[in-house]
């Protein structure tokens, strides 16, 4: 946790879970997560957004949920998350090729990798390594060597 405020990375957890990969009711997910937050009056409430079911439930679910005096708020970060340059530029290199590779097809707009399945060849993004193989980098390094970006311009693409 020292290490991802160094970065200035935050972390959290969730209260309620809609449960919603197990569905494709939209009722059933605005069920699961109205009685969640009956018990707990407040809180982060986890959805899948690739869910068709949640998708449909989420306009009845904001309905109810503001008849029962609940407020959806905004998370915004205090501070822009610290990159490592290293790790962007490994980053970098790998979204052009997946991009190149790409082009005028159906996935122009995504980008995707397999895991490294073992094989010496295979494409690892940086951070996708054995932890028993690399360590996370010193305070130090992090702090001084890290340029500040926002985190969106580096790994979401338009």
């Amino acid at each position: 946790m020292s290490y991802l405020k160094t970065r200035n990375v935050a972390s959290f957890t969730i209260d309620v879970d809609s449960r919603d990969f197990r569905t494709r009711d939209p009722d059933a997910v605005q069920k699961a997560v109205l009685t969640q937050l009956a018990g707990t009056r407040q809180g982060i409430i986890l959805f899948h957004d690739i869910q068709p079911s949640t998708a449909h439930a989420l306009p009845g679910l904001l309905a109810e949920m503001k008849k029962r005096g609940f407020k959806v708020v905004h998370l915004v970060p205090r501070e822009t998350a610290t990159t490592l340059p290293e790790y962007d530029a490994q980053a970098a290199k790998l979204i052009a090729k997946k991009l190149a590779a790409a082009k005028g097809s159906l996935t122009s707009r995504a980008v995707t990798w397999q895991q490294s399945d073992g094989k010496p060849d295979a494409e690892v993004l940086p951070w996708a390594t054995d932890s028993t193989t690399q360590s996370l980098p010193s305070t130090s390094e992090a702090t001084n060597e890290g340029a500040t970006v926002p985190w969106y311009k580096k790994w979401f693409m338009p």
